[in-house]
């Protein structure tokens, strides 16, 4: 984008031109940029107005809002912890606005409220998390999150008496939080959110002191580009500190080991400045480590004595293959491992020297998280697209599953369809597609499209409120499995990373092609929705293709990625997409950075951006400035298609708003879309 295709009224009202590698760059929003600016609030104030008037007159609301809260309202259980024989857990029931703490005796014991977070102020914007449980079991650490944002508050409960002590960690990133052996305080790293340019340290807490005056056990830098994650084994009074580095466009990794409970506190590094990804776990008197970003053969689980932790002796106890883990836990003599194959999840056990002890049972093809357990059995979530999401006890010795939730109500009527599709290059791109039988049958249906495509993430079938209620008006929901995911393992995640960027959106746009050529969507009525670096997707597929799409929805995105890496802690991503300092990143940034890429007179599609203040991972500015750029550059099209700003306060990265929030919001993004595709929604 050259400073000529830019309105002059816009550079002189606050525009601004950057020069990079000889390059001239205009900005005209930049002044967006600054969050609580009175221009910038005046502006919010402006956006959000305008957008509600034109969400509240959109026809049939009133008929969306009944079926999409009933599918909301309806038993979950959230995080969950086994201490003994003591069950911890959040669940929500119906008709609860948030989620409340429970205990139980047993795996089927009675619910026993510990604590409501209504109780606690802010109306209902406050959700609880499980932080750990003191090694006396007497005490219960647990996360206060206000809205959306990721930043939490860190309280403890004393269970006997009910009452929250007078100890707390302030609203910070907890990156690392462990009561101390004794039960007398808590081992803990805490970024500040005022204070984002502290040194990144760890600390240990003696309850009744105040917080100002915690010791310092171990110092990781004080550096922006640094982050410090930090976990504690009471048993063996062990620290593992993990300092993360974001350097000359890598991520380098330091892990060090620290005996905290001996004399001078001994400290010993085992990584220093590692390009590769590293994983820690403490159990019994052993030290295991997943390390390892070999494409083609995978990463490699280890361990060391931890009396004697030389990584150079390691024994090997299981390499990770094509067939990535999404993780890993050891609870007992086991080992767990989550994996995705034909793009779903597989749950594998090992004995703790890696022979494999079988799969556990899903209850159909879908997603499967673990979420704790301990020696007897193991916790863990299950979803699929008809499933809403469900949690599991499965029980080792008997190999029995026990559903702990009331059951979620399936879904009835959806059918599914995997095809593949061609990309530009030939490689053949798998396509899930979601709709009513008849539907699918047909063809020429109104269709929304989505895809994540970086960091190796396999979109595995998940619940979608959303994409259910859409699928029973008749639409067709698809999911390309594109470059840049983990569908295929870490070469598939390889050939659409940093410079392979535009293969990911080369491979989205022909998904879109694909629908239209092979008839199963009526090619005037498509839509694209993506959140997160999905966003970002579908931001660069709106500005390359505005001819291909009606409308679309975009959530908490990053969109500026010439200044992406200048915002929290995205420098983190600076190898997943490559940055502006680098000569060889920019000119690819600059191809397709949707917010360097909109170009005045051209008729966009309908946009409904979805951001709010709360947003720690995906600075709101991209949203804002997005927006702004598209409004400008529309305003002289005849009746162009809106561009609309929905902005909540509360929302940022997670998606912790109250039920009758998130009811709203759903309706909201229901009616937009049905309204631009002409979709009837009686």
């Amino acid at each position: 984008m050259s400073t000529l295709e830019i309105a002059p009224e816009l550079m002189t009202n606050g525009g601004v031109i950057d020069v990079y590698h000889g390059v001239p760059v205009a900005d005209p929003f930049r002044w967006l940029e600054e969050h609580q600016s009175p221009r910038t609030r005046a502006w919010i104030e402006e956006q959000a107005k305008t957008s509600r008037s034109y969400l509240d007159s959109l026809p049939g609301r009133e008929m969306l809002a009944p079926r999409v809260a009933a599918l909301l309202n309806q038993e979950a259980i959230g995080e969950i912890l086994k201490f003994g024989d003591t069950i911890f857990y959040t669940k929500r029931r119906p008709g609860e606005e948030q989620a409340k703490l429970y205990r139980r005796a047993g795996i089927t014991g009675e619910d026993e409220l510990l604590l409501d977070p209504a109780t606690l102020g802010k109306e209902n914007s406050l959700s609880l998390t499980i932080v750990d449980v003191s090694p006396n079991g007497k005490l219960l650490a647990f996360g206060l999150r206000e809205g959306g944002q990721g930043a939490r508050r860190v309280r403890i409960l004393d269970l006997d008496t009910r009452e929250t002590l007078s100890d707390e960690l302030p609203k910070g990133a907890v990156r690392g939080f462990n009561f101390l052996p004794e039960s007398n305080g808590f081992f803990y790293v805490s970024e500040l959110v005022e204070k984002p340019h502290d040194p990144r340290t760890a600390k240990r807490h003696f309850f009744g002191q105040p917080i100002a005056q915690d010791k310092t056990v171990f110092y990781g830098g004080r550096v922006a580009n640094l982050r410090l994650v930090a976990g504690f084994d009471a048993n063996s009074c062990t620290a593992v500190h993990t300092v993360i580095r974001a350097v000359g466009g890598k991520n380098l990794t330091s892990i060090h080991l620290q005996l905290l409970c001996k004399c001078g506190n001994p400290l010993l590094t085992l990584v220093e400045d590692s390009p590769d990804s590293w994983d820690m776990r403490i159990h019994g008197d052993q030290l295991y480590v997943f390390h390892g970003e070999n494409p083609e053969m995978g990463r490699t689980l280890v361990r060391v004595p931890l009396s004697a932790p030389d990584l150079a002796q390691a024994t090997t106890v299981l390499v990770e293959g094509e067939k990535r883990f999404q993780s890993w836990r050891i609870f007992g003599d086991r080992i767990l491992t989550t994996a995705v194959e034909n793009i779903s999840s597989v749950l594998r056990m090992y004995a703790l020297d890696g022979q494999p002890l079988g799969t556990i049972d899903l209850p159909a093809p879908g997603t499967a998280s673990i979420l704790g357990g301990d020696r007897d059995g193991c916790f863990f979530s299950f979803e699929s697209y008809a499933h809403p999401r469900e949690v599991y006890y499965y029980q080792f010795s008997t190999g029995d599953r026990i559903l702990l939730s009331s059951p979620a109500s399936r879904v009835e009527g959806l059918a599914t369809r995997r095809v593949e599709y061609a990309a530009q290059d030939g490689t053949l791109i798998p396509l899930t597609l979601l709709g009513l039988p008849e539907v699918l049958a047909r063809g020429n249906a109104p269709a929304l499209l989505t895809a994540y495509g970086a960091a190796g993430v396999c979109l595995t079938p998940q619940h979608s409120f959303l994409a259910t209620h859409f699928v029973e008006l008749g639409g067709i929901f698809a999911i390309a499995h594109i470059r840049g995911g983990g569908e295929h393992g870490p070469a598939w995640e390889e050939a659409g990373k940093r410079h392979n960027r535009p293969t990911v959106h080369k491979d989205f746009i022909a998904a879109a092609e694909y629908l239209i050529s092979s008839g199963m969507a009526d090619r005037k009525r498509i839509a694209i929705a993506g959140g997160s670096n999905s966003g970002l997707l579908v931001g660069t597929a709106m500005t390359q293709r505005p001819d291909l799409f009606c409308a679309v929805m975009c959530l908490a995105p990053i969109i500026d990625m010439l200044r992406y890496h200048r915002f929290n802690n995205t420098q983190f991503y600076v190898p997943q997409f490559g940055s502006v300092e680098d000569p060889e990143d920019f000119p690819i940034l600059l191809s397709y950075s949707p917010y360097h890429n909109v170009h005045d007179g051209v008729r966009y599609p309908a946009l409904l951006m979805i951001s709010g203040d709360s947003d720690t991972r995906c600075d709101p500015m991209h949203a804002r400035k997005f927006v702004a750029r598209l409004q400008a550059a529309t305003s002289t099209v005849p009746e162009p298609n809106p561009i609309l700003l929905d902005w909540n306060p509360l929302r940022g990265h997670f998606a912790t708003l109250p039920l009758a929030t998130r009811v709203a919001a759903i309706v909201d993004r229901l009616a937009f879309l049905c309204h631009h595709l002409k979709m009837e929604v009686a």
